[in-house]
Parts: structure tokens; sequence; C-alpha cells
């Protein structure tokens, strides 16, 4: 178990733990969006209370609509910025030329390379110089989330994560957005679970 709480902010709130985490990790923590409930949530409390806190997303060139349409909602909700992670052009480019913009169908190595250049490349540049990693995994998500820690680290990317809504059910994270009015994303009620 990784321990980076003290024992007084073990127990205080999302926002206050943000805090705390904001300033110890000072320029070297970021928050993952891709406009989930959960993550509406958290940069929510991250904007709304102007915690030092980079969020970003990942724009794989493949996003639902629906999506944009919640990324807008919420940059104009809270008048914020949100850094954007893109493919690199050239590999996006080789790709899409040389497969086409669906070889990802054809093969687990075909799909293993798009994601690779779509996702895990631009992820790594979001965190390559980032020590902390927010994300909005909740444990009752799915069974592979059961065992879910407060914290976890990521060989993968060299950082630990922190997944403040690790214990929140679904039913906490809609009310949450409701109260506090906050865009959502419109892939939910079409029988997405995540995003």
């Amino acid at each position: 178990m990784i321990k980076i709480l003290t024992k007084e902010t073990e127990n205080k709130s999302i926002k206050e733990k943000l805090e705390y985490l904001a300033d110890k990790f000072a320029g070297k923590v970021a928050f993952s969006t891709s406009f989930g409930q959960e993550d509406q949530v958290i940069t929510d409390i991250i904007f709304k209370n102007n915690i030092n806190i980079e969020i970003f997303t990942l724009d794989t060139g493949r996003i639902f609509p629906e999506t944009y349409k919640v990324w807008n909602k919420t940059l104009e909700k809270y008048e914020k910025k949100i850094k954007v992670y893109t493919p690199d052009t050239e590999e996006l480019q080789e790709l899409l030329t040389e497969k086409g913009t669906s070889s990802f169908y054809e093969s687990v190595e075909n799909r293993k390379e798009c994601c690779n250049i779509r996702k895990v490349f631009p992820l790594g540049r979001a965190l390559k110089n980032i020590d902390l990693w927010i994300t909005g995994l909740r444990a009752e998500q799915s069974d592979a989330r059961t065992d879910l820690d407060f914290f976890t680290k990521d060989d993968n990317f060299e950082t630990v994560k922190f997944n403040p809504l690790k214990d929140w059910s679904l039913p906490k994270v809609e009310k949450y957005l409701y109260e506090n009015n906050i865009p959502q994303n419109e892939l939910h009620t079409k029988g997405f679970i995540s995003i």
C-alpha cells in the first residue's frame, strides 16, 4: 500500500485532499479527463475551488460527438483551460496511409498499434514530468477494479495514481452531478458505463 496522505489528511474531503496533493506535488500533479461522469465530478472540484492541478485530455481523433459536446459545455461552465494531447501527426498519417481508418478491426497487432499511436504515446507525453496522476476510477466500476486502492503505482508511466472516487457508488456520482449542475456526457444515458 502506497502511503502519501498524512494522518491529518486521510479523513479530509476530496477537495482538501486535492489541495494537499497539489501543494505536495506542486507542478508535478495532473488529472486526466475523458469527460465521463466520474471525471466531471473531479473536474468540478478542481475548477470550482481553483486547485492548482492541471487537467488534461487525450483527443485521439476518434471521439464521439457527445464527448466533444460535454467538453465544450465544461469549458463554457468553468471558463478554464483543459490541456489537450493528440497523436503524433506523422505517425497517425503513416498509419492511415498504410492501413486505412479501420485497421484496428483486422487484428490484435493492428489494434495495439492504433491504440499506441492514438492513446498510449500521447498519454506518455502528458505524464512525462508528472509524479502524481489523478484518475476518476471507482472500485465498483468492474470486477477488475474491486481491489482498487486510493493510491496505486503505475509502472508503465512511472507515476503514482490517485483514485479519489474509489469508494463512491454510481448513485453518489450522479447525485453530485445533479446537485452541482455539472455538464454530463449523453453517452451515459445511451448505456455507456465508461467513456
